[in-house]
């Protein structure tokens, strides 16, 4: 058999005859057509990825009808084009050909390397605070750390953000780290700020006391976690409630505080006085008479502000130095109350008016 030439492109006729010796028969003919091949296509595009990226379409150059393959031979073309696949790191290369006169050419090809991208970085640190403590920013383990306060946009700085503990509530910061190229995703850091609770409400009943008097012990009216201190700052806390001494006069100061969530409250004083007793005493002038017999009553009672007699005989008084008429003779018990706005005193004296009665002539 015969092969026609392809090297080169043009119109050739190739004859052929028949026969043996003298018979030879008339020839006949073939017209061989060989058509330019196409030079591949040139694709160009994107060759650079970080994994997760969205792939732009590649461009390709060529006049024919462009099929794409994802191997370099055999397969079947596809008039789809392709985009690169970013799922995995990797190096991946595709191919493309243009037909021409139905003549298709060799493949072109464009080879795409998708970088993987890190994960964000691990960040360490306080996460919880209690309201107005110093804040301590936290730490984050990569390469070419960035830091955000939000979880888009903005611009990323080196510089750890600050959160504010003055306020209460929860705020996040986020860190990024790159390699070669590729940065990964923001990592949230999520601290939470807890509110400083309110000062307990702590008191003392009655709170004001004379000396002696036995001392009643605190009551909580609202709080939890109650801790008990002996100054307004510093110190060592107490669970258990101070007992006051009031052998003598004076003002004793405990702080009080509550602990909510972790968190202390300022420190609530809770005062108690101790009063000065009161001095509760009088004497007294008698002046009898025939029919009814007068007492002058002078009070010598102590640090006071208030007085009640009670002058035996049903008859009272709430004057300092009264005079009271006894209308029979017995005797009469008085008794004095003195008080001072805390404290009350008391003295009792028995009155004699019990006398003979003395015929007089004139």
């Amino acid at each position: 058999g015969f092969t026609p030439s392809t090297a080169v492109t043009g119109t050739t006729t190739y004859f052929v005859r028949q026969g043996n010796g003298p018979c030879i028969s008339q020839p006949d003919s073939v017209t061989i057509i060989v058509k330019p091949s196409p030079v591949p296509p040139v694709i160009t595009g994107t060759t650079v990825y970080c994994s997760g990226d969205t792939p732009a379409p590649f461009a390709v150059t060529g006049t024919g009808t462009i099929l794409w393959y994802t191997t370099a031979t055999g397969g079947t073309g596809s008039p789809t084009p392709l985009l690169a696949s970013t799922a995995a790191a990797g190096i991946t290369t595709y191919w493309a050909t243009q037909t021409v006169l139905g003549c298709e050419s060799l493949r072109g090809s464009i080879t795409v390397q998708v970088i993987g991208t890190p994960a964000p970085p691990p960040v360490t640190g306080t996460t919880t605070y209690c309201q107005f403590f110093p804040y301590v920013a936290p730490s984050a383990a990569g390469t070419n750390i960035l830091w955000y306060t939000s979880p888009t946009g903005g611009i990323g700085t080196t510089t750890v953000p600050t959160v504010n503990t003055d306020i209460a509530g929860t705020f996040a910061i986020y860190a990024t780290q790159s390699d070669s190229g590729c940065r990964s995703a923001r990592g949230p850091f999520t601290v939470t700020v807890n509110p400083q609770p309110m000062v307990p409400d702590v008191i003392d009943s009655p709170g004001n006391y004379c000396v002696g008097q036995p001392f009643l012990p605190f009551t909580i009216i609202y709080g939890a976690g109650v801790l008990w201190y002996t100054s307004a700052a510093g110190g060592v806390s107490s669970l258990g409630a101070p007992i006051i001494t009031t052998a003598t006069a004076g003002s004793d100061t405990v702080w009080v505080t509550q602990t909510l969530r972790g968190c202390e409250s300022q420190r609530a004083p809770v005062i108690v006085t101790i009063h000065n007793n009161v001095t509760s005493g009088f004497t007294y002038t008698r002046k009898f008479g025939c029919k009814a017999d007068t007492v002058v009553f002078t009070n010598t009672s102590g640090g006071t502000i208030q007085y009640l007699w009670d002058f035996g005989d049903e008859g009272t008084s709430i004057a300092a130095n009264p005079t009271h008429v006894y209308p029979y003779q017995a005797l009469d018990t008085v008794i004095l109350t003195s008080m001072s706005e805390w404290c009350v005193g008391r003295d009792t004296q028995v009155i004699d008016l019990v006398h003979p009665l003395h015929a007089q002539f004139m």
